[in-house]
């Protein structure tokens, strides 16, 4: 029994222990982590390759040189909806807006008419003085040829310029098209992401905090009975005084057979005196007849012999008939035993009693509990059909996409065509340019000054077409720059996109709530979107979804009016718990005042004489009268006598002394085993008494403690979720930085790359034209010069050589002739 008590405290101790380091830890809970969703498409990359080149910077430059003021954003707008400015000041302010490129286009009209003009200024008014031919005409020559070699080289690099930027932006055009698509499918990744995170970080975090608290509302037995039942334990020593109890209930048990095994030697002990005090009578009756048998000479002599002495003079009535004696013997101590075994088990299943008082509101806590699961899946349903709307727009956006890429694509194609068309032209006129120098350096002057001719006419008639697709080209880089790229360049402000697109007409939407069919919770400017998500913070708060799912206030326990409710209703009532009955505390009191036996009296008892007159000596008495007595007859009967006595003294006598000296030593035994039990017992009732007292006053007390403890431990997970949930949902779940790579990858690929190799083609294209022009005009200078040195050999030829004087220098008509044919 005690071995079975200390493997029970043993197991209380050590459910304690579990209790209190589950208690120590719980507050730093790891809660799970969500799964991350699928991948993007794409990725971050830095936007380097030819971005650094410097000649870069120096063509914004020139585009904002002719565009230095912002757009007006209304004006764009109505461009771009194809709606055509009828009234006069929008139209003015579109003059306004692009007087720059006005201005730009007479220039390039003058330009362009300049070549035109002065060929047909030299072909009806060009005369040539036949005296300038012998002044360095050749050095001359060699000069113009060399300038002309120089600008073939320079056309060259141009035309090779040409072809490469204009492949380079086809590959960066198709890579941008293709980024359009995979960014608008990663913002449906995103979004389903971010749902997906917020979700699974409200609903798994609680479903983990759900699992816990189910576990501590299913050991509460553990967690709460067992600290309850060690708290009384310390406070009163009930672990001590059961097992005390139990000890002296086991005592008082051996102590009642003890007493049962002494009357019953007792009684024992009583039938042979009553035996052997017949047979002592007897040995009376023959004394008596002896004495009167005795003859007359040897009277005197038998006269001494007195057999009043002979008889039993212990008596042990009052030990054998001991009320107290009788009582423990008769005692149920079964029934002690059993009642002191149920106070125990009182106490011992204490924690069993209040699993089962409290299984109703453990119950109700948890369906509770369940109920607010529902209320947090209605939320998070609600934030699922929002990424539902925004899926179906982004693929509603996607078609759009797909349509506009072909138009893109096509677009593209004729982008490239004029690029290709404009650099076979301005190859094909440096070929011919190319052809006319060659004639130069060959001394034919007739073909070189007619291909140049042919060259200068043919560039004059293609000028319109290069001049035309330059300024077209311009005008698209400068306009692009101005529409798109810097909305998309305008980090980290994103100012000049929120004016595009963030339009609060009537309804006061900005872009995303219009986008959301026109769902006033993500009425957040645009700008403020990009900008934080530039620094890569949660989407929860930079598009306001507290509107949506308010995670504050759905974690908010004192919000769970229920639940709390439930919770102060979740109560320990251990009054009724009972160490000492009434029925088991008067047992104790009875067996108490039973053991009060006067140990002293009965063995002074059992000490005392067994009979009046020692057998023995009697007998040496009777021995030393038959050896004085003269008359055989009488000498034998009295030795008879004598040997009967002694024959009794042995068989009786002798063997009740040995049981007197028994029952002596059982009693001494019994008194020694009794006055401590006594000490115990009394000790036990009075520490029952007082464990009694201390639950019916503070056990109530200390149940509520623990029951607040307990109740402590469920609150704080509750508190630990709430805390967990707004930290991820406002810090780490849902992170919009992919919002930002998209548009900053687009950006790149449109406005970093494309752009700047349209700015190149263009700028190798101005070169181009401008390096032909001024190959024209230097092949101009050189055609005069071929022609001067052909009139002048044709004179020398013919001996007509005139010096001096003005005019024409032409005398006779066969010089005409030949002057005529020169041209």
């Amino acid at each position: 029994m005690i071995k079975m008590k200390l493997s029970h405290w043993l197991l209380i101790g050590a459910f304690f222990i579990v209790h209190h380091q589950s208690v120590c830890t719980h507050g730093a809970i790891q809660f799970p982590v969500p799964k991350k969703g699928d991948n993007y498409i794409v990725q971050p990359e830095e936007c380097n390759g030819t971005v650094a080149f410097p000649v870069f910077s120096f063509l914004k430059y020139i585009l904002s040189f002719l565009q230095p003021n912002e757009g007006p954003i209304e004006l764009i707008q109505l461009i771009l909806s194809r709606t055509i400015p009828t009234d006069t000041s929008t139209i003015l302010r579109l003059v306004h807006l692009e007087i720059g490129y006005i201005i730009l286009g007479v220039a390039i009209l003058v330009v362009m008419l300049m070549l035109p003009c002065i060929l047909l200024t030299q072909a009806c008014c060009g005369e040539y003085d036949l005296t300038e031919y012998e002044k360095g005409s050749r050095m001359c020559k060699r000069s113009l040829v060399f300038v002309l070699q120089m600008m073939l080289i320079c056309v060259l690099v141009t035309i090779v310029g040409m072809v490469s930027t204009n492949e380079e932006m086809s590959t960066h055009l198709r890579r941008a098209s293709h980024m359009s698509k995979s960014a608008l499918e990663d913002m449906s990744t995103f979004v389903n992401n971010a749902q997906l995170e917020i979700s699974a970080v409200i609903m798994d975090s609680y479903d983990f905090v759900f699992t816990h608290i189910d576990d501590q509302l299913e050991h509460v037995e553990n967690l709460l009975g067992a600290p309850i039942q060690k708290e009384i334990a310390k406070e009163t020593g009930i672990d001590v005084a059961l097992v005390s109890l139990t000890e002296v209930t086991l005592e008082i048990k051996k102590l009642a057979e003890r007493i049962g095994s002494l009357l019953g030697d007792c009684a024992i002990f009583k039938d042979k005196i009553i035996e052997t005090e017949q047979k002592l009578q007897d040995v009376r009756s023959q004394i008596l007849l002896f004495k009167k048998q005795c003859p007359d000479k040897e009277r005197i002599l038998c006269e001494t012999i007195e057999g009043d002495g002979l008889e039993i003079v212990l008596k042990i009535d009052k030990i054998y008939k001991d009320a107290k004696f009788l009582t423990l013997k008769e005692w149920d101590t079964d029934l002690l035993i059993l009642d002191v075994h149920k106070i125990r088990n009182e106490f011992v299943n204490l924690p069993l009693k209040i699993v089962k008082d409290t299984r109703e509101k453990r119950a109700d806590i948890k369906h509770e509990l369940i109920v607010q699961r529902r209320m947090l899946e209605d939320a998070v349903s609600a934030a699922k059909n929002l990424a539902k709307d925004l899926t179906q727009r982004i693929f509603l956006s996607q078609r759009k996409v797909e349509n506009y890429s072909e138009l893109f694509d096509k677009a593209d194609f004729w982008r490239w065509t004029v690029g290709i068309g404009c650099t076979l032209l301005v190859l094909l006129l440096w070929i011919i340019l190319t052809i006319g120098v060659c004639y130069s350096c060959c001394a034919d002057g007739y073909t070189a000054s007619s291909i140049l001719t042919f060259y200068m006419i043919l560039l004059s008639l293609c000028s319109p077409f290069l001049w035309g697709a330059l300024f077209a080209l311009f005008s698209i880089a400068g306009h692009t720059d101005l529409v798109l790229c810097t909305p998309l360049t305008s980090a980290p402000e994103y100012r000049v996109i929120s004016k595009f697109v963030d339009d609060t007409g009537s309804n006061g939407n900005y872009f995303l709530s219009s986008y959301v069919y026109n769902n006033r919770s993500f009425n957040v400017p645009l700008r403020d979107v990009l900008n934080e998500c530039s620094k890569d913070k949660p989407i929860y708060d930079v598009v306001n979804l507290n509107s949506i799912i308010n995670v504050d206030k759905l974690t908010d326990q004192t919000k769970w009016a229920r639940l709390n409710l439930i919770i102060d209703e979740f109560q320990v009532n251990i009054s009724n718990l009972q160490i000492s009955t009434p029925h088991l505390n008067n047992q104790l009191v009875a067996i108490s005042v039973n053991l009060n036996i006067d140990f002293t009296q009965h063995r002074a008892l059992l000490t005392a004489e067994l009979t009046r007159k020692h057998v023995d000596s009697f007998a040496d008495q009777l021995e030393n009268i038959s050896n004085q007595i003269k008359d055989l007859s009488t000498v034998a009967r009295l030795e008879t006598l004598t040997t009967r006595i002694k024959r009794l003294s042995v068989s009786h006598l002798e063997p009740l002394e040995k049981m007197k000296e028994n029952l002596v030593f059982q009693m001494t035994a019994l008194e020694l085993s009794t006055m401590p039990l006594l000490r115990q017992l009394n000790q036990s009732i009075s520490h029952l008494k007082t464990i009694q007292y201390f639950v019916q006053e503070h056990a109530t007390s200390i149940a509520t403690n623990k029951r607040d403890a307990f109740v402590t431990i469920l609150n704080e997970y509750i508190f630990e979720y709430r805390k967990h949930i707004n930290s991820a949902i406002k810090t780490s779940v849902g992170k919009c930085k992919q919002i930002v790579t998209n548009v900053q990858r687009i950006s790149c690929l449109l406005c970093t790359l494309s752009l700047n190799m349209l700015n190149m083609f263009w700028l190798f294209m101005f070169l181009a034209v401008v390096s032909l022009y001024v190959s024209a005009f230097v092949g101009n200078s050189l055609v005069v010069c071929l022609k001067r040195q052909l009139l002048g050999s044709l004179t020398i030829n013919n001996g007509h050589v005139l010096h001096g004087g003005g005019g024409s220098g032409w005398n006779t008509p066969r010089i005409s002739e030949e002057r005529s044919q020169v041209w």
